[in-house]
């Protein structure tokens, strides 16, 4: 222990020297690279990266090769599994191998859980947290957060939920309406619009980046322009366009343009079933080979 103390701070020598000590009898490896900065009077650590070799590495082998040898000397013929294993084992960070950090798709909250219709298509990164039910043939699309812990949310049939849409229900609405979150069927709301304790009735077009807060309601035919605010408790009647901050009303919608509105949802379900299929549970390499 003695002969390369002086290497190391005087605070530290002691409990140092003990761990390298400790190391070196286990390991040849680690005993050469105490020896070599015995006579250059350097750190075994900078001896380490003068050989381009880690520390870290060299302490964690010998696990394997004790192993090794209690096998070679007939010790036990049982460790022959355990020291396979052990050697093979990659070096590195392992956290991409636990599960329990990866994105979980459905969280259930409390006594509330997803439900999602076998028909229904949601992303793999989109997030579906309480109470929230996904109707037939509906769509949750990527990075979409759905997160149901103080009321319930319910997507109706053929309704689209576009890219990074954040949908939630507050425990209780200042207008005294139902705190729930409702889109009805045939539903499109756009790109990183926010839904907030309200209900959008059937047949309805919200457009990107648009706000609906509290006891809002949408009804059936209507169309909100993009970047569209609609404060707590307000009514958008059916069949009229409204746009602005706060929303106001622009014009009634023709007949051509309201037909369009429940096409357009269908649209959005038909290229879900085209995403649904490129999410195997198997790789595509086999279209490389």
């Amino acid at each position: 222990m003695a002969r390369w103390a002086h290497i190391l701070a005087p605070a530290s020598r002691r409990r140092a020297s003990h761990l390298f000590d400790l190391a070196a009898s286990r390991s040849p490896a680690l005993a050469s690279l105490v020896d070599a900065s015995c006579s250059s009077s350097i750190s075994p650590f900078r001896v380490a990266s003068q050989r381009h070799v880690s520390v870290s590495s060299i302490i964690a082998k010998p696990a394997a090769t004790s192993a090794q040898s209690n096998l070679a000397a007939g010790e036990s013929s049982q460790a022959a599994p355990a020291a396979a294993a052990t050697a093979s084992a990659p070096s590195g960070n392992y956290l991409y191998r636990e599960i329990y950090n990866r994105q979980r798709q459905l969280v259930p909250i409390n006594h509330m859980v997803p439900d999602v219709a076998v028909d229904a298509w949601v992303a793999p990164n989109a997030i579906l947290a309480g109470g929230v039910t996904i109707d037939d043939r509906a769509s949750v699309w990527y990075g979409s957060v759905l997160r149901a812990d103080l009321n319930y949310i319910r997507i109706g049939a053929y309704s689209s939920i576009q890219d990074r849409v954040i949908v939630h229900a507050a425990s209780a609405s200042p207008t005294g309406l139902s705190a729930e979150t409702t889109v009805g069927r045939y539903v499109t709301v756009g790109q990183n619009s926010v839904l907030r304790s309200c209900e959008i009735e059937d047949e309805v077009v919200i457009g990107q980046r648009c706000l609906v807060l509290e006891g809002a309601i949408v009804e059936k035919n209507a169309v909100l322009a993009d970047c569209t605010v609609v404060g707590p408790g307000q009514l958008i009647p059916g069949g009229q366009l409204w746009a602005g901050s706060p929303a106001k009303f622009v014009r009634d919608l023709t007949a051509d343009e309201v037909a369009e509105i429940p096409k357009l949802a269908e649209a959005a379900h038909w290229r879900a079933e085209e995403e649904k299929g490129e999410f195997l549970p198997y790789s595509t390499a086999y279209i490389q080979a």
